[in-house]
């Protein structure tokens, strides 16, 4: 082949226009030495060997195992656990009201539990229990523990009570209920039945039956009452009871015989809402003892004993049997019990002869005795008795110390009973 420079010009145009590819415009040639031309002749390369491999290898997969060679699998993440919620506090259920307790201090049913066939003690019963159930029990949270208290007396001074209790004349207040006064009452108790069982018996001439009608005044309150003394050869029955203004009524009942030393009371019975709350008895058989409906408690015995309302008509049946006129500074010392279990010997110190209105206006001299409370919770009890009317107890003021507060009884009418 002739050298291309030794080609004729013509000759050389032919062949540059049969080199150039099909399609292309005509123009002129690209210069020769190019820079891009290799690289891009890289590149294309490059994709080609890249596009081969991706889809022989796709083909291959695909025909020998018909299963795609990406797989998807969708990843559920757990939902955020929603916020806790904080349970309601606990409530109390509502309390159960205390049931009625029986003169022997068991618990009575109540009269949906008794049905129609339950029916209220009889007036001849003497606190014969009537009985009512029990509340039923409840559970309540914990609590800050607390020192029992004891039981209420229901026969005290109504110096230290109010609304139900305001009208009754012989009803003090619970302790504090700490362990020192839990400590100091024990000591005192102690002391107290000692006196009460050294005690002298007096001799006593009985007043005859009476039916007294006193006007009642406690602060800016006032009201009435009733002192019913019966006797006969057989034995006795004293009730007392009245009300005050504001206050549920309010009673006592005691039933007995006589020895040698005066009034033997045989059972006591403190009365509320027409119910016997609480009762002492004197047991006076083969092994003689003072037991209470409520405390599970038995204390000695000892001569002239009274209970809560006999005390008052014995006083007057001992002062009848002293020789006349009484000395001032003379003493009577009478044990008393109680239906909280305490059992004590009451004082009472003749004081001067004071001179009071009848409530007709004519004046009157009057024997004060005096009882006074020399230890916390211990009554002051004061009675004037009246020498000219048999020793009537014409004033009678009590009061429980620790709270101020004295109720006062007024007789209005005497008549024989």
């Amino acid at each position: 082949m002739p050298a291309i420079d030794a080609l004729p010009p013509r000759r050389l145009a032919a062949l540059e226009l049969s080199a150039a590819p099909r399609g292309a415009p005509p123009g002129p040639a690209p210069a020769r030495g190019g820079r891009l031309a290799p690289l891009a002749g890289i590149i294309t390369a490059v994709l080609f060997v890249h596009a081969w491999l991706v889809l022989g290898w796709h083909l291959r997969d695909s025909a020998g195992s018909g299963a795609p060679v990406l797989q998807l699998r969708q990843i559920v993440l757990p939902a955020p656990p929603a916020p806790a919620l904080e349970a309601p506090a606990p409530t109390d259920p509502p309390a159960s009201p205390p049931a009625p307790v029986g003169a022997d201090g068991s618990a009575r049913p109540t009269a949906s539990a008794a049905g129609a066939d339950a029916s209220p003690a009889g007036s001849e019963g003497w606190g014969r229990p009537a009985a009512v159930a029990p509340a039923a029990a409840t559970t309540r949270p914990s609590a800050a523990p607390t020192t029992a208290l004891p039981p209420a007396d229901l026969a005290d001074d109504p110096a230290a009570a109010d609304g139900a209790d305001a009208g009754d004349p012989i009803r003090t207040a619970p302790g504090s209920g700490s362990s020192a006064d839990a400590a100091d009452a024990a000591d005192a108790a102690a002391a107290d039945l000692a006196d009460a069982l050294a005690a002298p018996a007096h001799e006593t001439d009985m007043p005859p039956p009476w039916r007294l009608h006193y006007d009642l005044q406690r602060g800016s309150r006032s009201g009435h009452a009733v002192l019913h003394w019966q006797r006969d050869p057989g034995g006795y029955r004293l009730e007392m009871g009245g009300r005050i203004e504001g206050a549920e009524p309010f009673g006592w009942a005691s039933r007995g015989r006589f020895d040698g030393a005066g009034i033997a009371p045989e059972r006591f019975v403190v009365r509320r809402r027409g119910r016997d709350a609480a009762a002492v008895n004197f047991r006076r058989d083969a092994a003689p003892a003072i037991t209470f409906s409520g405390p599970s408690v038995a204390l000695p015995l000892p001569a002239g004993v009274q209970d809560r309302a006999t005390w008052l008509v014995q006083l007057a049946a001992v002062v009848r049997a002293l020789p006349q006129p009484v000395i001032a500074g003379q003493q009577v010392v009478i044990p008393v019990a109680g239906p909280r279990g305490d059992l004590a010997a009451w004082r009472f110190g003749a004081g001067a002869v004071e001179f009071d209105a009848a409530p007709d206006g004519q004046p009157r001299a009057l024997q004060r005795w005096h009882r006074p409370g020399l230890r916390p919770r211990d009554l002051d009890v004061q009675v004037w008795l009246d020498p000219a009317r048999g020793q009537l107890p014409v004033r009678i003021r009590i009061e429980a110390r620790p709270h101020g507060g004295a109720t006062e009884w007024r007789l209005r009418a005497a008549e024989p009973g």
